[in-house]
């Protein structure tokens, strides 16, 4: 179908089993560092982690398959700009959800790290389609990440208060 990105690990099945691999390590590594600084640190760290990560992935999957030669920048500025809000994005939601369950303990945060650790990989594992993911990311499914992130803890934190268990717990 045309405008439809190809998946460059052969086929969208395994591109999501991948995903959700690297859904799964991203929410262990935070369920192991938790306590290991503060819940700003963790999570500033994290953000600055996950995004650096997933900004080689889109970066690398774009060089290995000569995707910027397609790509139509309109110049470099604005590429950059778009990549770098982008990036803010992507640290912007993982901070988030990490910040939520550090300081906090909630745990929906952690299954919207999951799912959006999943989507990122998912996507950015994806080339030659009507629009590059980078492009959209910032502008639309980052901030609905950011969105689902605060909803689900504002209802974890209200099923937390009726049952009894406090704020945190």
């Amino acid at each position: 179908m045309p405008g439809t990105p190809d998946p460059v690990l052969g086929s969208s099945l395994l591109t999501h089993a991948v995903g959700a691999l690297a859904g799964v390590v991203a929410v262990l590594l935070a369920v192991r560092y938790r306590d290991d600084a503060s819940p700003r640190t963790f999570a500033a760290v994290g953000g600055a982690v996950f995004a650096t990560l997933a900004l080689l992935l889109w970066f690398v999957v774009r060089v290995a398959t000569d995707e910027f030669a397609q790509l139509s920048i309109p110049s470099l500025p604005t590429f950059a700009a778009i990549v770098l809000a982008s990036g803010a994005v992507l640290f912007a939601h993982t901070a988030l959800c990490l910040y939520l369950y550090g300081r906090a303990g909630y745990l929906s945060p952690l299954l919207v790290l999951f799912g959006a650790t999943e989507f990122v990989v998912w996507v950015f594992l994806h080339v030659r389609g009507e629009t590059d993911p980078i492009g959209l990311y910032w502008l639309l499914f980052g901030p609905l990440v950011v969105g689902v992130a605060l909803a689900l803890a504002g209802v974890e934190y209200g099923v937390r208060r009726v049952a009894g268990g406090g704020v945190g717990g």
